[in-house]
């Protein structure tokens, strides 16, 4: 298992495209940008950060989690964000856990909860 952090979009496609024959799985957290303390400007990307990461750490496989920040505040508003415009991404909400290439995704509060994440994880 493995971790990796980018910012925008441009960024996100070449770490994947970089790594999809590396790992078997590849998932994406999305997440609003970190301010100079460490910490989200987004409420619920703060209190899911913490149990994303516990349960990821659990992890055996060969997989990728890839921590995506998505913009400062105004720029995620924007409606015509990069993230909610792209073909295959069609983001609508922060903080989102996707498994990419499947329609596999925890949005929102539920990535606070530790059994969606572990079931999204495919851990018991």
């Amino acid at each position: 298992m493995a971790r990796l952090a980018v910012v925008g979009l441009k960024e996100l496609l070449q770490v994947i495209a970089e790594n999809k024959s590396r790992y078997s799985t590849i998932f994406v957290q999305y997440y609003g940008d970190h301010d100079d303390h460490g910490l989200s400007w987004c409420p619920d990307c703060v209190k899911a950060e913490p149990i994303i990461d516990k349960i990821f750490s659990e992890l055996k496989d060969n997989v990728l989690l890839v921590s995506c920040a998505v913009g400062d505040r105004p720029k995620w508003k924007d409606q015509e964000n990069e993230f909610r415009k792209h073909e295959i991404i069609q983001l609508k909400s922060i903080p989102t856990l996707i498994e990419w290439g499947t329609d596999r995704t925890v949005i929102e509060e539920d990535c606070r909860d530790e059994s969606l994440v572990k079931q999204f994880f495919r851990l018991k």
